[in-house]
C-alpha cells in the first residue's frame, strides 16, 4: 500500500492544511467552481484523515478503535447539529469560520497530546518495521522472540495432529436408501 511509505505526521500535515484551505474556501467564496473546489479539500481531508487515523488507531490498542468510531459517528451528528443551531442566527461565513478550530485542535492534540509510538516515527512501512531484520534487538529480545516462535511452532504442531486423530477417528456415516411403497392401498 502506497500509504506505508508517506509518515503520519506528514499525512496528518497534509489533513490540516486540506480541512483549514475548505473551510477557507467555503466560508469566503461565493462562485459556484471555487466552493466546489473547497469540497474537494474536505474530502480529501476526511478520505485521508479516516485512513490515517484509522491505521493509526492500531498502535492504541482496543479502546483507540472503539474511540475512532465512535468519534466518527458523533462527529456527524455533532457537526449537523452545531450548523443548524449556529447558523440559524448567525451568517454562513461566521459559523464555518468558527468550525477552523478544530483543525487547530486536531493539530495540538497530535502533534502536543498523543503519545507516537516509535514504530510511527520510523521513515519504513509498518509491515517492514516487524521484520526481524529490519529492527535491533537486544540479546535478550531475540531469546524471548525465538522462544515464541518454537511454542507457537510446537502448538501448531499439536493442533494439526489433534485434528489428523480426530479426523481418523470418526466413523463414516453410511447412507442407507429405503424403498418407499408407493402403491395405493
Amino acid at each position: 500500500w502506497c500509504l506505508d511509505y508517506i509518515s503520519y505526521h506528514l499525512r496528518v500535515a497534509v489533513c490540516v492544511i486540506s480541512n483549514i484551505i475548505s473551510l477557507v474556501m467555503l466560508g469566503t467564496l461565493t462562485e459556484l467552481s471555487l466552493i466546489l473546489t473547497g469540497v474537494v479539500f474536505a474530502s480529501i481531508e476526511a478520505g485521508l484523515g479516516e485512513i490515517t487515523f484509522l491505521s493509526l488507531s492500531t498502535f492504541y490498542g482496543p479502546t483507540a478503535l472503539v474511540a475512532w468510531s465512535s468519534g466518527t459517528g458523533a462527529a456527524g451528528v455533532l457537526g449537523s447539529v452545531y450548523y443548524l443551531v449556529f447558523s440559524s442566527f448567525l451568517p454562513t461565513h461566521t459559523v464555518i469560520y468558527f468550525v477552523l478550530l478544530i483543525p487547530c485542535i486536531m493539530s495540538a492534540a497530535f502533534w502536543g497530546c498523543l503519545f507516537i509510538p516509535q514504530v510511527v516515527l520510523l521513515k519504513l512501512p509498518v509491515l517492514q518495521v516487524y521484520r526481524r531484520s529490519r529492527l535491533k534487538r537486544s540479546d535478550s529480545e531475540e531469546k524471548l522472540l525465538d522462544e515464541g516462535t518454537e511454542e507457537n511452532d510446537e502448538d501448531i504442531k499439536d493442533s494439526n495432529s489433534v485434528a489428523m486423530t480426530s479426523s481418523t477417528a470418526v466413523p463414516e456415516k453410511k447412507v442407507t436408501t429405503s424403498k418407499v411403497d408407493n402403491t395405493k392401498h
